[in-house]
Order: C-alpha cells, then sequence, then structure tokens
C-alpha cells in the first residue's frame, strides 16, 4: 500500500516523481537520519535514498523543474489541509456535545 494514496490520477512525469518521492520516504517504513541525510529502512536497516539522489534530480530538473516540484508539493498539502478540515468540521457540528464545549470554551 502506498503511503500518499492517489486520490487524483497525475499522469505528467513531476507529478509521477512526486508521488515516487513521497512514497520511497514513507515514514512508516523509513527514518530519516540527519546526520548523514539518507533514509534508512527501519525494518532491514537498509539505505533507502541519500542526498546524492537529490542531487541528480537537481540536475536533471534544474530550475524550473525544482519550481513545478515544488509547487506540486504545496498543492498537495493544501489539499490534503483543506480535506482534513473539512472532515474535522464535520465531525464537530455532528457531535452535540462538542458542540456545547465549544460553545462554553468561546465565553
Amino acid at each position: 500500500k502506498q503511503w500518499y494514496q492517489r486520490r487524483v490520477p497525475i499522469t505528467a512525469g513531476i507529478g509521477r516523481l512526486a508521488r515516487q518521492l513521497l512514497n520511497i520516504t514513507n515514514p512508516t517504513l523509513t527514518l530519516y537520519v540527519d546526520n548523514v541525510k539518507t533514509w534508512y529502512d527501519m525494518k532491514t536497516s537498509e539505505e533507502v535514498l541519500n542526498s546524492s539522489v537529490f542531487g541528480k534530480i537537481v540536475d536533471a530538473l534544474e530550475p524550473f523543474g525544482l519550481q513545478g516540484l515544488d509547487r506540486l508539493y504545496c498543492f498537495m498539502v493544501v489539499t490534503e489541509l483543506q480535506r482534513f478540515t473539512k472532515a474535522s468540521t464535520k465531525l464537530i457540528l455532528s457531535d452535540k456535545a462538542m458542540m456545547v464545549q465549544l460553545q462554553g470554551a468561546m465565553r
């Protein structure tokens, strides 16, 4: 199962790259060690991804590609925050006891 579920099909190369990077650095399966700038598999302790890969990505994409990747990640974050806000608001508004507590806290 992929960590970042594909909700909207992305067919462009930059979208596939973005999703692959998210899946490779899955926080439930990998551990990032800042001292060596490397991700390791938590089960096998094998190196999964290191800073040299990012150097190659920077060389391949150049500034315009990196800007596109950055914008795509920003869009993905905003989309997830909107989805979370909508779901939590719906949950809170449907719970009468929670509404009473919130109203009491606002006074």
